[in-house]
């Protein structure tokens, strides 16, 4: 059954919103992420952003395409908007990319024109289809037809230009390789993968290293961060 209401009291913590403003928030539509990622659209303007202060002023901005979720002009306040993914008000040229912050909380930061076509996500099902297209499932809900020729594993990352549809580059999960931790107890944190066995991979984190479970990793890039995913990291 679906649920077309959410109480702020039992909103997820990573939205670190006022929990008694009013009772109810607007759930997201489902279909795109999980909700302890994502929040929809009209939270990301009025509670974080701070560009609308009625679900109103949203509405305005969607109806008249003042405002775009990774480059495309949303149909609904309550379209969700995650991890990584770009919100674009064109007229003031302004692009924020949403992000976790320190303590596993979902914020936004600033980003270039030139990286607001783009987004890391993981690949988590791939299947082989009619005249050899390969079915490519990743971790936003996108969905992507390859001719089979791309080295591509589940597990690994890619770069998607959205605006185009295609993958501009790939990074397997495997030694040496920058990783994010979307969740567990170094959330947010980045850190290089020393070895990978099963579900389990070794990755140094500063000046130690730790085992962790494959499923909290997103590979983000070779040497650095392919993208601006945090505030101290610059992209390329």
């Amino acid at each position: 059954m679906v649920k077309y209401h959410l109480k702020r009291v039992a909103a997820p913590r990573t939205w670190k919103i006022t929990r008694k403003s009013s009772v109810f928030i607007a759930r997201p539509l489902p279909g795109r992420g999980s909700l302890r990622l994502g929040m929809p659209l009209s939270t990301w303007l009025k509670e974080k952003l701070g560009i609308c202060s009625t679900t109103s002023e949203v509405s305005y901005l969607i109806r008249n395409n003042k405002v775009l979720v990774n480059q495309k002009a949303p149909k609904s306040h309550k379209v969700p908007v995650s991890l990584f993914d770009v919100i674009s008000i064109p007229e003031a040229k302004q692009h924020f990319r949403v992000v976790l912050t320190k303590g596993g909380y979902l914020g936004s930061i600033p980003i270039t024109e030139k990286e607001s076509t783009k987004k890391i996500v993981k690949l988590i099902s791939k299947s082989t289809l009619k005249a050899g297209k390969v079915h490519l499932n990743f971790s936003d809900g996108t969905n992507l037809l390859h001719d089979g020729k791309l080295e591509i594993s589940t597990g690994d990352s890619a770069v998607l230009d959205f605006k185009e549809n295609k993958i501009l580059e790939t990074f397997k999960l495997d030694k040496g390789s920058v990783v994010f931790f979307a969740s567990g107890s170094h959330i947010a944190e980045l850190g290089i993968v020393d070895s990978v066995s099963g579900k389990k991979a070794v990755v140094k984190i500063g000046d130690y290293s730790k085992e962790v479970e494959v499923k909290s990793l997103l590979v983000v890039g070779k040497k650095e961060p392919a993208l601006t995913i945090r505030r101290d990291s610059n992209g390329s």
